[in-house]
């Protein structure tokens, strides 16, 4: 997975923000199910689920990948189940961003390779000491633009693949994966599960109440 550890650390976080949701069912057809995941009397932080036979769309309070509003092509007892972050945001098709800290560890392995075998890199005494000058300073790591500008012809990037750098935003990776694990813990709280019916489509099982204790005599 592409920054666990930052991942997992910034879920850790973001989780407490859904701590004392609760899950109001908004629609239970055949076709349509959908959810609100909020706390009681309060907008903050909330998010909607809604599923249809075209998939999960996710929107609400929560700005998913910078914008209100995420979609997967999946059912809705996938998104109910046990999903690994990195997993979860390839099927919502998170957006990607020039993210600094992994355009230095590029340029970071090909420097320590240039050290370990320096003939193998046609560069001047003067590239050469460039090269080590602007890692020393750490220049070149703001924008995609200024990597390009900094670094690609000394290295000799092949561009053709993108621009090294661009990755997964980990705090939206995080949030949709805090989100997706608060309404899985909520949804099988309420449910025993989604039951196929005859003539099309599904329908919510709810878990039934428990019964009373028996009166001590």
């Amino acid at each position: 997975m592409l920054g666990y550890n930052e991942i997992k650390k910034d879920r850790e976080r973001v989780t407490k923000w859904f701590a004392k949701h609760e899950l109001t069912v908004l629609a239970d057809t055949p076709k349509v199910k959908a959810f609100r995941i909020g706390e009681p009397a309060t907008r903050n932080m909330m998010f909607e689920v809604v599923s249809t036979p075209y998939g999960i769309t996710l929107f609400g309070d929560v700005s998913f990948d910078g914008n209100g509003a995420v979609g997967a092509m999946k059912p809705l007892g996938w998104f109910a189940g046990n999903l690994d972050a990195d997993y979860l945001a390839s099927k919502f098709h998170l957006t990607y961003d020039f993210r600094p800290n992994l355009a230095r560890e590029h340029v970071e392995e090909q420097i320590a390779e240039f050290r370990r075998n320096p003939e193998d890199y046609d560069l001047t005494p003067e590239q050469a000491e460039r090269i080590e000058r602007l890692w020393d300073e750490d220049e070149g790591f703001e924008t995609s633009e200024e990597y390009v500008e900094t670094w690609a012809e000394l290295l000799g990037d092949d561009l053709s693949d993108g621009v090294p750098g661009w990755g997964l935003n980990t705090h939206s990776v995080a949030l949709l994966s805090a989100a997706q694990r608060a309404f899985r813990r909520l949804f099988w709280e309420a449910f025993e599960g989604i039951e196929k019916l005859e003539t099309g489509g599904t329908r919510l099982v709810v878990k039934a109440a428990p019964l009373p204790a028996a009166e001590v005599v």
